[in-house]
């Protein structure tokens, strides 16, 4: 009987075993397909993609929790998300990219010592996060993940030649790998080489949001040249419909880019909405936070911008592009002034912009004229044309009053870039009546409402006058930091 019972037990165990060796089998059979998917997406550069990633890493890791390829793909999508995307780091990513043990699988390795690089710059720049860079790819050479994460680390050190030749490195390593090509992109737009950003970004997916937003850039700043990844403006206004966009990052994006084309056709009341509206959205992306300071600048919310800049130099280095431009045009903003970034030329439009007062500022009307001869006609932005105008030299207020180009009188809106050139005019026309009238037009919603400011109180004072004490409250509500505003 005990034999016989023996026997039964044994069958059991056998039956019980080649069941179990079977179904492992089609679990591996069936991971495959799955883990091919998930490098896939993880390669695409798109935030979806990613997302997609990390489901399909947490079913691999349901069928098999010593899946080592599917512990390290989930870490570095997940510390992607957070670098590409401005997403929540999450617990799995964080915790699955300290382990020490990845089972000697190559690209295991790589990922993993990537996303421990990215990791160290998600949540806060770090003067660490380049060293663990290096060691990630010392780690791991020959593969791209760990050099597209030194890209990533250089560019938010404000390195942006190095970020720029470990991204190349990577996409020789891995021409599949595609968001170094988009990183790359972004750098090369930053270091102003907006013609090698365009050819960039032909082989990225056109669908894609982020690449059509990056796109969009390249071409503003190539004077409107389109390129292959360019998307119609019509095309990419229903692609950044809010009803369709998920990410927080690309609903920035969208509320700055109407910003800016609002800005640029005269209509300052949207403009300045839509930048309110991106800087509520905008998530923890230094150059996205850098851009839209600067745009908030221009359009006079110097103290929101100067919150937005705060955000930003804990996430990067000063030094980087974005937020040195920033910088620069609150410092402008608030009537001081600041050497020129040793970044790169700023992007159009905004850029050439910030540029033309900087110059005005710092070297007068002459530095402007030098300027505008180097940079060429102000074509397409009407407040850049402003400026021009007072290298033509003095004008009566009279004659200046609804100049030509102001770009307020298709909206009805009134153009305080203009009052303010007006009144700059009617000043060195020695028609100060009329020249501190135009200036009490210009007290706020512009970049240089605060030196308006000083040039209307310095008139007032010379016309034996004071000024009324509500004139300033606007521009003290937006500005509180503004050198010119009276005690």
């Amino acid at each position: 009987m005990i034999r016989q019972t023996a026997i039964g037990l044994g069958f059991l165990i056998a039956v019980a075993a080649g069941l179990w060796l079977l179904v492992a089998r089609h679990q591996r059979t069936d991971a495959e397909p799955m883990r091919v998917a998930l490098r896939a997406e993880i390669d695409s550069a798109s935030c979806g993609g990613l997302r997609r990633a990390q489901v399909l890493g947490r079913r691999l890791l349901l069928n098999d929790a010593g899946d080592h390829g599917a512990r390290a793909a989930l870490a570095l999508a997940g510390a992607m998300l957070a670098i590409e995307c401005a997403e929540p780091l999450t617990e799995d990513a964080v915790h699955t990219a300290e382990e020490p043990d990845f089972g000697g699988d190559e690209r295991a390795v790589a990922e993993v010592v990537a996303a421990r690089a990215l990791l160290r710059i998600a949540g806060g720049w770090s003067v660490e996060a380049v060293r663990e860079a290096e060691s990630a790819v010392a780690a791991a050479p020959g593969t791209p993940q760990p050099l597209y994460a030194l890209g990533r680390v250089r560019g938010r050190a404000g390195d942006l030649v190095g970020a720029s030749r470990a991204l190349e490195g990577a996409m020789v390593a891995g021409p599949s790998f595609l968001p170094a090509r988009l990183a790359w992109a972004e750098i090369r737009l930053d270091l102003g080489d907006a013609g090698t950003a365009a050819e960039a970004l032909r082989v990225l997916p056109p669908s894609d949001l982020r690449t059509q937003l990056l796109a969009d850039e390249v071409e503003q700043a190539r004077g409107g040249q389109t390129s292959a990844a360019s998307t119609s403006p019509a095309a990419l206004d229903a692609a950044c419909d809010e009803s369709r966009v998920s990410s927080v990052l690309d609903a920035a994006n969208c509320a700055l880019r109407d910003a800016t084309r609002a800005r640029l056709s005269g209509d300052r009341a949207l403009a300045r909405k839509r930048a309110l509206a991106a800087a509520d959205r905008v998530p923890a992306d230094p150059r996205l936070l850098g851009r839209v300071a600067a745009t908030l600048a221009e359009l006079g919310a110097i103290d929101r911008a100067a919150g937005l800049l705060a955000r930003g130099e804990k996430l990067a280095a000063p030094g980087t592009p974005a937020l040195a431009w920033a910088a620069l045009a609150i410092a402008l903003g608030r009537g001081r002034a600041l050497p020129r970034p040793s970044a790169p030329r700023p992007p159009a439009p905004e850029g050439p912009l910030l540029e033309a007062r900087a110059a005005l500022a710092s070297g007068g009307i002459g530095a402007l004229a030098a300027l505008e001869e180097r940079l060429g006609a102000p074509d397409q932005d009407p407040d850049r044309a402003q400026l021009a105008l007072l290298v033509k030299g003095p004008a009566s207020a009279a004659a200046v009053d609804r100049p030509a180009g102001d770009a307020g009188r298709a909206t009805g809106q009134a153009h305080p870039v203009a009052a303010y050139v007006a009144g700059l005019r009617a000043r060195l026309a020695g028609d100060l009546p009329g020249a501190a009238e135009q200036l009490s037009h210009a007290l706020t919603g512009h970049g240089d409402a605060c030196r308006a400011a000083g040039e209307y109180v310095a008139l007032l004072r010379a016309l034996k006058r004071k000024p009324a004490p509500e004139v300033f409250a606007a521009l003290r509500a937006e500005n509180v930091g503004c050198v010119n505003l009276p005690r």
